[in-house]
């Protein structure tokens, strides 16, 4: 009897080590956990109110493409992904088509769950170090949920 309930409490702690790092946010990135349908908006600030919203925000991210309605425009483009400084993702986005065709958008992002948080420069401009937005200084970000 204490030789199975021993193999029973080892596979219980080990199913629960496996739980806790496919659950944990700093399970390893994979581009393809951007792959679906999102919805969201524009913030102003950090986003952490409400009230800094600004605009709603339409994206649906292939493993080639993103597709966009953003305040009226619509544009579709590819993108790029690398792993940044540890603490976000750093992405680029080239617009192909629409108001976006031909610029390209460097940005920094993070994936918790289903959220998205997504700061981008305009076209030309530095990439963000934070996910804040000053429009003043051509940055903008995106709060978005995956859509099911």
């Amino acid at each position: 009897m204490s030789t199975r309930f021993l193999l029973f409490g080892f596979f219980a702690v080990a199913l629960a080590r496996i739980t806790f790092a496919q659950s944990s946010p700093s399970h390893a990135f994979k581009p393809q956990d951007l792959i679906g349908e999102w919805e969201g908006y524009l913030v102003n600030d950090d986003g952490s109110k409400p009230s800094q919203r600004t605009g709603n925000v339409h994206l649906i991210i292939t493993a080639d493409t993103i597709k966009t309605s953003t305040q009226g425009n619509q544009g579709e483009g590819t993108y790029h992904v690398s792993p940044g400084d540890g603490k976000f993702h750093e992405i680029e986005a080239t617009g192909t088509s629409g108001h976006y065709a031909g610029k390209v958008y460097a940005g920094i992002f993070t994936l918790e769950g289903n959220t998205l948080k997504w700061c981008s420069a305009e076209a030309g401009w530095a990439r963000p170090k934070e996910l804040k937005t000053k429009f003043s200084e051509g940055r903008y970000l995106m709060v978005l949920t995956r859509k099911e």
